[in-house]
């Protein structure tokens, strides 16, 4: 299978993106956590502490969905793509958490990685030995 081009992969991060921003706006303002926290930090409060969530979110969101729906998260159901082991077979439970921290990392921290030199992989892809692919 051919690996799927950049702009969809993009929109489906959106998507997902956008539930994990959700649910972080849930969990911030249900347990209090600008007011709970702020004093013990020195940087902006509400940056560090929404960035902190965003992570942790995304990553478990990633893992859970990408683990639980065969490597379809709810933007990549939208938009019918699927991450696949580069053999074509579906990825182990312990790669797909490897990946989705990998990805995590890499669209929080080192955003300029994402579309490497490897390809048309993404950096996180090709670490995990990944691809992700149209379905039909």
């Amino acid at each position: 299978m051919k690996i799927e081009h950049l702009g969809r992969r993009i929109l489906a991060y959106l998507i997902d993106s956008f539930v994990v921003q959700f649910a972080c706006v849930l969990i911030t303002d249900a347990f209090e956590l600008n007011k709970r926290l702020g004093s013990f930090l020195v940087l902006n409060r509400e940056f560090v502490i929404s960035f902190s969530c965003y992570f942790i979110i995304l990553f478990v969101y990633l893992a859970l969905t990408d683990a639980a729906f065969g490597g379809r998260t709810l933007g990549k159901r939208i938009f019918k793509l699927k991450t696949i082991g580069q053999n074509g077979q579906p990825l182990s439970v312990p790669t797909r958490i490897l990946r989705s921290f990998l990805k995590t990392v890499t669209l929080s921290f080192l955003l300029p990685m994402l579309y490497s030199l490897f390809g048309k992989q993404t950096f996180h892809d090709w670490l995990a030995q990944s691809k992700t692919v149209r379905t039909p």
